[in-house]
C-alpha cells in the first residue's frame, strides 16, 4: 500500500452546555448533570414557626423554587438524562450514542496534488442539545471547503441535522450499556461542486457495552440519498471503538471504520480504516469549564480507499457537572445537586465519643433537633448506639427505648426528614414506622443485612457505609493495604446484597466510612480521591465531623484535640468533601457548617455566588 502525504484533520469540539457540579464527576465523563432544586412536600404541622427569620427564610426558599422556569428545567432534564447513561469518552470517529449537550466545529486539513491543500471547516457538526429525556437534536453548520492555492473555488457543503432516541442505557454499576437510534440527515443546501445535490438519510443504530474500564462501542447505518444516486450512492457504515480507562485521564482506543458502497461510482467495493488513538481528559480549567483531546491516525487498510490515511486531533472544553440523584421518602422527594445537604447529628446515646449523654433525655434531644433544623440542617439522623471506636455493642430493646420517643414526638413536628441510624433491621422497621424516612447502616449490610429488606419493602432510601471490622475492634487494625481498592470493593458489596434485596439503584447513598476501621492517613487519602468513589454512580455522604483523625492532627504537647476543639478542622474536611463531590455532609456544628458548605457551593456553582 502506497501511502502519500497524508490528511491531517483538526477537530475542535466546543463546550458542553450544561449546569455545573461536582468534580466527582470527576471521574472522567462528558455527562453533565444540572443543579436542582431540593423539593420538599412539607408534612403537616402543629408545631409554631421558630422565629420571623425562620419564616423568612423558608419563603424566600420557596419563592426561588417557584422561580426556577422553563430554561432550568430544562437543564434539570438534561443533566439527569445523561447521567443515566454510561460516561464513556467520544470516539475519535465513531458517532456516539450518548445524548449530550455540546457544541463541536471540526477542521479538516488534506493533502492533495501538485502541493494543493483542502481545508474543511465544519465537519459536519454543529450544537447538539438534548430536548427531552430520551431524545437529542444536532443543528449541524455546513462546512466549508477551500482549496488551496490552485485548487477550484471554494463553497459550502449541506446542512447537517441529527435526532438521537435513547432506546436503553445504564450507567456503570447498573449494567454500563447504551443503544440508540440515530437519524441523521443533510438538507441540499450546498454548492454543486460541495452539496450531494439531494437530501440525505442517514438511519443507524448505535450500541455499546462497557466492562469494567474497558468499553466497545459501535455504529451501523445506511448512507440513502433522495434523489438520484450517481453522485454519493448507498452506503453501509460500520464502525467499532475499542476503548480503555487507563491512568492519569488516559483513553487509549483502537476504531475500526469501515464503508461498503451499494451504488453509485464505487459500486461493490469497500474500504475499512484502522485508528490508533488516545484520548486524555478531562482536565479542570477556570470557571467550570473542562478540557480534553484527542488524537489518533486513520489508516487505510483495504486495497480501495478513497484517501490513504489522516492524522485525527480532537480538541474539547466542556463544563463539569455533579450528577444529580432524586430520592423519594414517603413524604417528599430531595433532589441532590444543586447544593450540598447538610445532616445534623444527634445521638441518643450516653456514650457516643462527641456528645454523649447531653441529649439523652428525650425532651433534650427534641429540642436538640429544632435547634439543628433552625440553624439549616437539611436531614436529621437519630442513632440510639455508639459506634465509636472501642465502644460494645447496645441490645436492640435498648436502642429503641432510646429512639422511639424522640422520633414520636417529632413526627408531624420537624419540617425535616429524618434518618434513623442503626444497624438492625427489627429497630429500622419500628423507627421507620414512628416516622423516620431514610435508613443509615454504618455497616454495609454487613451486621444485619435483612435492614435492606425494610429498605425495600418500605420504599425508602438506603445509606449503606463502608465500615472493616467492627466498633469495637475496627480501629485496633490491620488496616488495608489499600484503602482505595478496599473501600469500592466493600461499597459494591453492599450494593449488591441491597439490589438482590429490592431496593432501587436511585434509593441507595454510599457513605466511605471515614475514621471506620482506616488509618489517619487513609482518612486524608478517602477525602483526597473521594471524585474516585463518584465513578461508582451514587449519591455520597460523607462524615467526618469531630473525629479521631483530626484530633490527632490538631494535638497539642502530644494530645489529641478535644472534640469540641475540632470544629475549624471539621471545616477543613467539610470542604474538602464538597469540593470533591459529596452530596450530603453529616456534621454535629450545624450552624458553623452551614456557612463552610454555602461558601464552598460557590466555588462551584457561580449562580450561587452574590451580586454586587
Amino acid at each position: 500500500m502506497r501511502l502519500p502525504r497524508g490528511m491531517i484533520t483538526l477537530t475542535c469540539a466546543g463546550m458542553l452546555l450544561a449546569p455545573k457540579a461536582r468534580p466527582g464527576d470527576r471521574c472522567p465523563k462528558e455527562i453533565a448533570c444540572a443543579c436542582a432544586s431540593t423539593t420538599e412536600i412539607e408534612t403537616g404541622s402543629d408545631f409554631p414557626p421558630l422565629s420571623e427569620e425562620s419564616s423568612t427564610r423558608e419563603c424566600n426558599q420557596k419563592e426561588k423554587n417557584g422561580k426556577r422556569g422553563l430554561f432550568r428545567s430544562w437543564f434539570h432534564m438534561a443533566a439527569e438524562t445523561q447521567g443515566k447513561q454510561p460516561d464513556w469518552l467520544s470516539p475519535l470517529a465513531t458517532t456516539s450514542g450518548r445524548l449530550k449537550q455540546e457544541f463541536r466545529y471540526d477542521i479538516w486539513d488534506q493533502p492533495a496534488t501538485q502541493g494543493n491543500r483542502t481545508y474543511q471547516f465544519g465537519g459536519g457538526k454543529g450544537l447538539e442539545f438534548i430536548t427531552s429525556s430520551r431524545t437529542q437534536i444536532l443543528l449541524g453548520i455546513p462546512s466549508y471547503t477551500l482549496p488551496s492555492p490552485n485548487g477550484p473555488v471554494g463553497g459550502f457543503g449541506d446542512l447537517p441535522l441529527m435526532l438521537k432516541f435513547r432506546i436503553a442505557s445504564a450507567e456503570r454499576g447498573e449494567g454500563n450499556y447504551l443503544l440508540t437510534f440515530i437519524l441523521g440527515a443533510t438538507a441540499p443546501t450546498g454548492s454543486h461542486r460541495y452539496g450531494a445535490g439531494n437530501a440525505v438519510l442517514t438511519p443507524t443504530l448505535a450500541f455499546g457495552k462497557g466492562f469494567g474500564k474497558f468499553d466497545v462501542q459501535s455504529t451501523v447505518g445506511l448512507n440513502l440519498p433522495t434523489g438520484a444516486t450517481a453522485k454519493l450512492g448507498r452506503q453501509l457504515q460500520w464502525n467499532t471503538a475499542f476503548q480503555y480507562q487507563a491512568a492519569w485521564k488516559l483513553w487509549p482506543e483502537l476504531e475500526v471504520n469501515s464503508t461498503f458502497y451499494k451504488t453509485g461510482p464505487n459500486a461493490g467495493d469497500k474500504q475499512v480504516f484502522l485508528t490508533p488513538g488516545l484520548g486524555f481528559g478531562r482536565v479542570r480549567l477556570r470557571k467550570g469549564f473542562r478540557f480534553s483531546s484527542a488524537a489518533g491516525l486513520q489508516i487505510a487498510v483495504t486495497r480501495f480507499h478513497t484517501y490513504d490515511h489522516r492524522w485525527m486531533f480532537s480538541e474539547r472544553r466542556m463544563v463539569p457537572s455533579r450528577k444529580t440523584f432524586r430520592l423519594k421518602l414517603p413524604s417528599r422527594t430531595l433532589v441532590l445537586g444543586e447544593r450540598t445537604l447538610l445532616m445534623g447529628v444527634l445521638n441518643v446515646t450516653p456514650d457516643s465519643f462527641s456528645d454523649g449523654g447531653k441529649f439523652l433525655e428525650p425532651e433534650l434531644a427534641v429540642e436538640q433537633a429544632f435547634v439543628m433544623a433552625h440553624a439549616g440542617a437539611d436531614l436529621l439522623d437519630v442513632g440510639g448506639e455508639s459506634t465509636r471506636p472501642g465502644s460494645r455493642e447496645t441490645s436492640a430493646a435498648e436502642e429503641l427505648d432510646r429512639i422511639l420517643p424522640v422520633l414520636e414526638a417529632l413526627r408531624g413536628r420537624l419540617k425535616i426528614p429524618i434518618s434513623v441510624d442503626t444497624r438492625r433491621a427489627a429497630v429500622a422497621e419500628l423507627a421507620l414506622r414512628a416516622g423516620a424516612e431514610i435508613v443509615n447502616d454504618i455497616s454495609g449490610l454487613q451486621h444485619d443485612p435483612q435492614i435492606a429488606s425494610v429498605a425495600a419493602r418500605q420504599g425508602v432510601p438506603l445509606i449503606l457505609m463502608h465500615m472493616r471490622g467492627e466498633p469495637r475492634t475496627m480501629q485496633a487494625g490491620p488496616f488495608a493495604r489499600d484503602v482505595m481498592k478496599d473501600v469500592p470493593q466493600g461499597l459494591r458489596r453492599s450494593v449488591a446484597v441491597a439490589r438482590r434485596a429490592g431496593v432501587a439503584k436511585s434509593q441507595i447513598i454510599l457513605d466511605p466510612g471515614i475514621g471506620f476501621g482506616k488509618s489517619f492517613a487513609q482518612n486524608y487519602e478517602l477525602l483526597q480521591k473521594l471524585p474516585q468513589l463518584a465513578r461508582l454512580g451514587f449519591p455520597l455522604l460523607v462524615g467526618t465531623s469531630r473525629k479521631g483523625f483530626l484530633g490527632a492532627t490538631l494535638a497539642r504537647n502530644g494530645k489529641p484535640a478535644p472534640p469540641e476543639e475540632r470544629i475549624w478542622g471539621t471545616a477543613a474536611t467539610v470542604t474538602a468533601s464538597i469540593l470533591n463531590g459529596a452530596h450530603i455532609v453529616r456534621v454535629h456544628d450545624v450552624a458553623e457548617m452551614v456557612q463552610v458548605a454555602r461558601v464552598t457551593d460557590c466555588l462551584l456553582d457561580a449562580k450561587r455566588r452574590p451580586r454586587n
